[in-house]
């Protein structure tokens, strides 16, 4: 699992790699993107609490990991997944400067 600053792999701002069972590589991976991953908030004027609103549904993110786990070729020996979240910068309305990040889910050199 890797988080880039840019859009290539040339400089890591973090480079993890696990080990163990499924559902603990599931949940590390989870971990991971929610660590990574961008989440607005905003505080709605009636309430007294903030809502946050994720860049991705957790609940999309989750079930594309589970489906890069599930679907890899356990026959080959020392088969993986790979997440690698990079930094896409785009221009919104010609004057503000957004980010949007790019999430790779690979299995087996094979994007899923």
């Amino acid at each position: 699992m890797a988080r880039f600053r840019g859009k290539d792999r040339t400089e890591f701002i973090d480079n993890r790699q696990e080990v163990g069972h499924t559902f603990e590589l599931l949940q590390r991976a989870q971990r991971f993107l929610r660590d990574h991953l961008p989440i607005a908030g905003r505080v709605e004027p009636a309430l007294f609490e903030r809502i946050d609103d994720p860049l991705y549904p957790p609940d999309a993110l989750r079930e594309a990991l589970a489906n890069a786990l599930c679907h890899r070729d356990y026959g080959i020996p020392g088969g993986s997944i790979s997440i690698g979240i990079y930094d896409v910068q785009y221009v919104q309305n010609d004057v503000q400067k957004t980010y949007q990040i790019l999430i790779h889910l690979i299995a087996l050199n094979q994007i899923v």
